[in-house]
């Protein structure tokens, strides 16, 4: 019988990172089969109801559960993203000229994204709600808004897009695994360590 390994993980994680793991680990590992699965809300209690063997995403608020081990991954900054011909200075005076698309306060993301506003002061005339990283970024290449995302690669919107730090004020992203304490398999602990090993190759930062 083949063994199923039943990986777990956002939507914005699906591709890059994890793609390249799941890679890895089938030329490692050809005799078990992958079953990938994307979700936003309960991916923590499959992996404590077995239901996953693991799931990769932004680190939950709170303590985890007993039996939930977490692997941190990655730690990237978010950004401001705006369309390249407004002629912003910095993220401060970009923020204010066009309306802020966002993730929803419902999210780890949009959750963060109101701390830093209300930090740092910052008063939006007009939010927009959008819970796609691409679509986000599309939509800031075509002028609708500016964004705050966490840093992502450009590459087929580099020309269209300005990336702005958020200097001292910047926050984080976390991303990692979950994975049970007791009875994670093998091939479970293999696709973690694999994780790692391809998170190492993951884009640096590059912004004004």
């Amino acid at each position: 019988m083949r063994w199923t390994l039943r990986v777990g993980t956002i939507a914005s994680l699906h591709s890059g990172l994890l793609a390249r793991t799941m890679l890895a680990f089938h030329r490692g590992f050809p005799g078990v089969t992958l079953r990938s699965t994307r979700g936003e809300d309960d991916l923590l209690g499959q992996v404590e109801r077995e239901e996953l063997d693991l799931a990769v995403v932004i680190r939950p608020p709170g303590e985890l559960p007993e039996n939930v081990s977490w692997h941190p991954l990655l730690s990237k900054p978010f950004v401001l993203i705006a369309p390249a011909g407004l002629g912003a200075r910095d993220w401060r005076d970009a923020i204010t000229k066009l309306p802020l698309l966002r993730y929803d306060r419902s999210t780890v993301s949009g959750r963060q994204i109101d701390l830093f506003l209300e930090r740092t002061g910052t008063v939006i005339a007009e939010n927009v709600w959008i819970n796609f990283l691409d679509t986000m970024i599309s939509l800031v290449g075509e002028g609708m808004g500016v964004a705050l995302i966490p840093h992502y690669e450009l590459a087929d919107t580099s020309t269209q897009i300005a990336i702005f730090g958020l200097g001292d004020e910047t926050f984080h992203r976390q991303i990692g695994v979950l994975t049970r304490r007791i009875g994670s398999s093998r091939e479970a602990e293999a696709f973690v360590a694999l994780l790692h090993e391809e998170a190492k190759k993951e884009p640096v930062a590059h912004h004004r």
